[in-house]
């Protein structure tokens, strides 16, 4: 019915202003009863296109900002602002907690704890969180309640309950190693480096060398490698710096890296040149024949 008097209305509408210049009288009153057919379909254009995106945009709104929503369009405070890259240190444990964000919203949510920042008040750690099915930063104080997920214990102190994981983990060994003895490391990948191909029997030297300073013989070859892989290999003029720094250390540490190079030669088929002129050099410089 609606769409009838639109219909009438706009013809009567063409009708005077097609008849002003025949008979103005007819021409008003044809414009005037079109002009009363129009105004009612007004709301229904409102109801039936703009009211209808407004209800659709409503919903979207409420699903992107609901908070306490556990689905896929689940949103956080993010928290990443403070976080140290710097002082992060791999950290590995499974937790549930009990977390208020910096906008008040609280949520249980279990988490695959990777990395930790132990700093003070800022203190942070990172990992994987299921209730989001993502990466996640959280700050130790804003943690409500913890529970081990591996025992079932409740974890009073969560932030020293992460600390003594990363410290008796096989990371710690190895930030430490890796913090102390960088240039040890560093001259050994220039001798095994020497022809242009690190090779597994090398590889296998240097991993053991590495385990011996970490006082820990089972830590995986995967573990140490993906630390090992991210050292620069140094060009020849700062190998001769390095070597010059190690030998200034204790007498047994230059010992024994210079047995690791020397083990290194010995996984080969023919040793090369470069790499016993290498060789040659520490042998040099730490004044051992």
């Amino acid at each position: 019915m609606v769409t009838v008097r639109w219909i009438i209305g706009v013809l009567l509408l063409l009708a005077g202003l097609g008849a002003f210049t025949d008979n103005f009288g007819l021409a008003l009153a044809y414009i005037a009863i079109g002009g009363a057919l129009l105004p009612p379909v007004i709301p229904f254009i409102q109801e039936k296109f703009f009211n209808s995106r407004n209800e659709s945009e409503d919903i979207n709104v409420n699903v992107t900002f609901s908070y306490d929503d556990d689905g896929e369009s689940g949103k956080d405070a993010w928290e990443g602002d403070d976080w140290n890259f710097d002082d992060a240190v791999p950290c590995e444990a499974s937790i549930e907690i009990e977390y208020i964000d910096s906008a008040g919203l609280k949520t249980t949510r279990a988490v695959d704890v990777q990395y930790c920042s132990f700093n003070g008040d800022s203190s942070m750690f990172k990992g994987l969180c299921h209730l989001r099915n993502a990466q996640r930063m959280f700050k130790f104080s804003r943690v409500q309640s913890a529970v081990d997920l591996e025992t079932g214990e409740v974890v009073r102190d969560l932030e020293n309950f992460l600390r003594l994981k990363y410290e008796a983990s096989p990371y710690a060994a190895l930030t430490m190693v890796f913090n102390q003895y960088m240039d040890n490391l560093r001259a050994l990948l220039y001798v095994g480096k020497a022809d242009g191909q690190l090779r597994q029997g090398e590889r296998g030297v240097i991993y053991d060398f590495i385990r011996d300073l970490a006082s820990n013989k089972e830590i995986p070859a995967d573990t140490i490698r993906k630390w090992f892989d991210r050292i620069d290999i140094p060009s020849l003029a700062a190998y001769r710096q390095i070597v010059g720094r190690i030998s200034r250390q204790e007498k047994d540490l230059i010992e024994i890296t210079l047995c690791a190079a020397e083990n290194m030669s010995r996984t080969n088929k023919t040793s090369k040149p470069a790499e016993l002129e290498a060789i040659e050099y520490m042998h040099k410089r730490f004044g051992i024949s």
